[in-house]
C-alpha cells in the first residue's frame, strides 16, 4: 500500500479564512482560460459560485481581483489585477514550501517498517 499526505492550506486572518487551495486554483483558471466563465468551468463550476468566491476574497482584502471587459461580439473576458497575481504566485510558492517539508515529515514519521 503506497500511502503520501493530503493537504489542506488555507490563509486566516483571525479565525477567519481569507482563501486557500479552491480560491487560488480558480484564479490560476481564469488567467489561464481568460474569463471567469471559462475558469470556473474548467473547475467543474457554476459562474455564479465562481464569482460568489471571487467576490468573497476581494471583500476581505479589499482589494480587486479580477479586471473584466463586457461581451459583445468578440465575447468578454477577465484577467488577474496586480494584487491577483502577486497573491497567487506567493501562494503557489507558499504551497509547494509546505507540501515539501510535510512530505519530508510524513516520510519520516510513516517509514515503511513502521506503517500497520
Amino acid at each position: 500500500m503506497s500511502m503520501e499526505p493530503d493537504l489542506r492550506v488555507s490563509v486566516l486572518e483571525g479565525r477567519r479564512t481569507v482563501y486557500g487551495d479552491p480560491e487560488i486554483r480558480l484564479l490560476e483558471a481564469i488567467s489561464q482560460y481568460g474569463t471567469l466563465t471559462d475558469g470556473a468551468a474548467a473547475l467543474g463550476l457554476s459562474y455564479r459560485c465562481a464569482w460568489g468566491k471571487i467576490k468573497a476574497v476581494e471583500a476581505k482584502l479589499g482589494q480587486k481581483l479580477l479586471e473584466s471587459t463586457v461581451g459583445g461580439s468578440g465575447g468578454g473576458s477577465s484577467r488577474l489585477t496586480d494584487t491577483a497575481q502577486r497573491l497567487v504566485d506567493q501562494y503557489s510558492r507558499f504551497r509547494v514550501a509546505v507540501g515539501d517539508y510535510a512530505q519530508r515529515e510524513f516520510e519520516r514519521c510513516f517509514a515503511e517498517e513502521e506503517q500497520p
